[in-house]
């Protein structure tokens, strides 16, 4: 465990992956305080890797941290044995608030959900969660937060996303005092797991940060595989007029070619 400048105490050792019903009925509401919101209730659709899906899952995950927020130290539930797929939310000034992810929440990364992925700032793509000002947050679970950040690699090595902007990130906190993070696993980010700024009071507990080793070598030439190179992409490219945030889309290679 690491620990930051102050102590705070960490109390999502003991949760265990559990439906809503089976929360509302759990001696772990003892240690969750507060009201328990699962995002099903604000409108989440599951499996669905849509940019309507996808834009329906961050209004939920977002309304429900408020909500959570409003009703008192509460905690937001994204429920077991599902998937989300979302564009990037957010909250602020929240106290006591948990986001318990015991299902998964992964990045959409279709062709219309990088045109609507949106950048707050010009020189960066949103991360997929933002918690700002927050006190006494607790992000745990024993779930997945995944950033299916391949094609995002693959953009940035052929020096395909426009405007010189930064990859989106999975995690981001900060300006804020007392943080947990418990258990769960966070993988496949374009370009960073977890990113603090001015975080005070933080504390880490077996959670879990990681991109699967198997695709690596398919991104640059390595010392194994040295007639490797990067595939050509065929062009014209699809003659979108491009949004604010455009990401040019291409056929990306799934597989390396055979040397």
């Amino acid at each position: 465990m690491m620990t930051g400048l102050r102590t705070t105490v960490l109390l999502l050792g003991l949760l265990a992956p559990l439906s809503h019903g089976e929360l509302s009925q759990s001696n772990h509401l003892s240690v969750l305080a507060g009201s328990v919101f699962s995002i099903d209730d604000y409108g989440a659709v599951a499996t669905e890797n849509s940019v309507e899906a996808a834009t329906a899952n961050a209004a939920a995950l977002t309304a429900a941290l408020e909500v959570a927020h409003s009703a008192g130290r509460g905690s937001v539930l994204v429920p077991s044995g599902s998937v989300y797929y979302t564009l990037p939310f957010s909250g602020s000034s929240h106290v006591g608030v948990s986001l318990i992810v015991d299902g998964v929440v992964k990045a959409c990364n279709s062709n219309d959900c990088q045109d609507a992925w949106p950048c707050t700032k010009e020189s960066h793509f949103d991360y997929l969660f933002e918690w700002d000002n927050g006190t006494d947050l607790t992000l745990a679970g024993h779930g997945t937060i995944d950033g299916q950040g391949y094609k995002w690699w693959w953009q940035f090595l052929l020096n395909k996303i426009p405007g010189d902007r930064k990859r989106p990130g999975l995690v981001y906190m900060t300006s804020g005092t007392g943080l947990n993070v418990a258990n769960i696993t966070l993988r496949n980010s374009p370009i960073m797991h977890m990113h603090f700024d001015n975080i005070t009071g933080e504390q880490f507990s077996e959670s879990e940060r990681s991109r699967p080793e198997e695709k690596q070598p398919r991104l640059s030439p390595a010392p194994s595989h040295p007639r490797w190179t990067i595939p050509s992409i065929p062009h014209p490219y699809h003659p979108v007029p491009p949004p604010p945030c455009h990401v040019n889309h291409h056929t990306l290679p799934t597989s390396r070619p055979h040397a």
